[in-house]
């Protein structure tokens, strides 16, 4: 497989494209995606944040350095090592594969949510 290289001038960025296919592939239904539009700086690389979120709520975020490459992973909110670094179509459907055991923790995490009903809705059954 091709090097995959994000590429931020370009209105149309066709790695990403590539991405999204790729996640597909590996039977992860990509909703929506999101690049961040400021760069952000940690131990001195500067980098983007693309985020790729999935039909049942699930998110990856890809840090990409301004040379275009990955550098860190985050499924969830927590960092995954990667063994396929060096092949982009492995990597990706290992991705995928973290995504499949910790569906259902993620749905119980949601689940567990509370979700505090705003003042002004206001409910006609009385309470006590």
């Amino acid at each position: 497989m091709s090097t995959i290289l994000f590429d931020f001038e370009t209105a149309k960025d066709k790695a990403l494209m590539t991405v999204a296919r790729l996640f597909q592939k590996a039977d992860a239904q990509v909703v929506s995606t999101d690049i961040a539009q400021v760069l952000s700086k940690r131990a001195g690389v500067a980098f983007r944040s693309v985020a790729f979120t999935f039909a049942d709520g699930q998110t990856v975020l890809l840090n990409v350095k301004t040379t275009g490459d990955v550098f860190e992973v985050t499924v969830n909110g927590g960092v995954v090592p990667l063994r396929h670094q060096d092949d982009h179509g492995e990597g990706i459907a290992e991705i995928a594969g973290w995504l499949g055991p910790k569906r259902a923790a993620f749905q119980r995490a949601l689940a567990k949510v509370d979700c505090p009903v705003p003042a002004s809705v206001r409910v006609s059954v009385s309470t006590g």
